[in-house]
């Protein structure tokens, strides 16, 4: 969603349903097989690509044999994001397994992150007809209902239609969660959180099943953060401190530190003496310790730099974090205000324009700033409007006021 956010679908979609051992091959093949196993690719997706490659390549396996092989080999190209090369694979693998349930449903998620929501719904009422009462179907119905229709309610509708064959699973309710908070429901989302932080331990922890601010957590990690955010936007604040507390404590985790930062700049109201400031700077820093790559806790590092007059460890700390998230210009226009502090003009003017040329939303939000400081005018129709954005721009960057 948002961007990146609902983060790209790829935060939901390798966890949904597990696939079988592929005893058959593995017994089949000797020693190759193994690695092309839902455990290898559960740990890693590349190396479960190589081993079903090989097995297709050396061993050539048919029938059936060959659909499990193709359809691990898709699961691994869809987690590594080679949305084509997964799809043929499902493609030939239902060739040779047409009734298979799971190959329909898998092809469907594809076809979601392909942007072919006709395809993926065709999917998924030949899987329900190859399988009643699939659960994982629901959740891919869901999921379509929400991100290309709107259709909430329907959307709503399925999930709890999945929770209910599946109440064990947290993927689901994590979806079902996001859609309420997407919504505003932000209380109907703590009860969504809280529900899935009771689900059985192992359901909850289990290592990279999921993804948030792009890197793998659990569903523990991941739900005890959005309990303790749900409890903040609801303006329960020391409900919320509690909530951060308990997730640091229960999963001392660069996701949880880098939370408790962001809650505790909050609470420190712009005084960057005070001792919630101090408390975030020690969070951010454990955080960065734990996984240098988490970009959002360069992003918060940056901003506390920033604060403290540490103008160059800001820009820096940006241009880390940038590297991690690319595509994100919230992180570039801020960068991009510092360059300009430190009286490198250009530079900042590049970077500006660059945030609104890899984040569309963002764009779109800061033009009605520009718009109002008038140096984003309305346009007539043949005008330029990728030169009146620059100039726009360059003119705010001009502006040390403009932000």
């Amino acid at each position: 969603m948002p961007c990146t956010c609902w983060w790209g679908l790829c935060m939901w979609r390798f966890g949904a349903v597990f696939l079988l051992v592929l005893s058959s091959v593995t017994a089949a093949y000797g020693q190759a097989a193994p690695s092309c196993s839902v455990e290898t690719f559960e740990a890693d997706a590349k190396q479960s690509l190589e081993a079903c490659s090989r097995i297709l390549k050396d061993r050539n396996p048919q029938g059936t044999e060959r659909a499990e092989v193709l359809k691990l080999r898709a699961r691994s190209f869809h987690r590594l994001r080679s949305f084509d090369a997964a799809a043929e694979d499902y493609n030939q693998a239902l060739q040779l397994s047409p009734a298979d349930a799971e190959l329909h449903l898998r092809r469907g998620w594809v076809a979601v992150d392909q942007q072919k929501p006709e395809l993926a719904f065709d999917k998924a009422r030949r899987a329900l007809e190859l399988r009643p009462g699939y659960a994982d179907v629901y959740h891919l119905i869901g999921l379509i209902n929400a991100s290309f229709y709107e259709r909430y309610d329907d959307a709503l509708a399925a999930y709890d239609e999945a929770v209910r064959l599946q109440p064990q699973e947290p993927l689901v309710r994590y979806n079902r969660q996001k859609l309420l908070e997407d919504q505003g429901r932000y209380t109907e989302a703590l009860k969504e959180a809280e529900l899935i932080l009771a689900l059985p331990v192992a359901a909850i922890t289990r290592p990279a099943s999921i993804r948030y601010y792009l890197r793998p957590t659990t569903h523990r990690i991941l739900a005890a953060q959005k309990r303790a955010d749900f409890l903040w936007a609801l303006g329960r604040i020391a409900e919320a401190r509690q909530a951060y507390e308990w997730a640091v404590q229960t999963d001392p985790d660069a996701q949880s530190y880098a939370g408790r930062a962001s809650f505790n700049v909050f609470l420190a109201r712009g005084d960057y003496a005070s001792e919630a400031y101090r408390l975030a700077r020690e969070d951010i820093n454990r955080s960065i310790a734990i996984d240098p790559n988490l970009w959002r806790a360069r992003d918060i590092q940056a901003q506390m730099f920033f604060h403290d007059g540490r103008y160059d460890d800001a820009e820096r700390e940006f241009a880390k974090g940038i590297e991690l998230y690319p595509i994100n210009g919230t992180m570039r226009w801020f960068r991009a205000t510092i360059l300009r502090k430190l009286e490198r003009v250009d530079e900042a003017t590049t970077e500006a324009i660059t945030a609104f040329d890899v984040d569309r939303g963002f764009m779109f939000l800061k033009l009605k700033m520009l718009h109002g400081r008038g140096y984003f005018p309305e346009l007539r129709d043949d005008a330029d409007i990728a030169d009146a954005v620059s100039d726009a721009v360059a003119a705010c960057m001009l502006d040390k006021e403009c932000w």
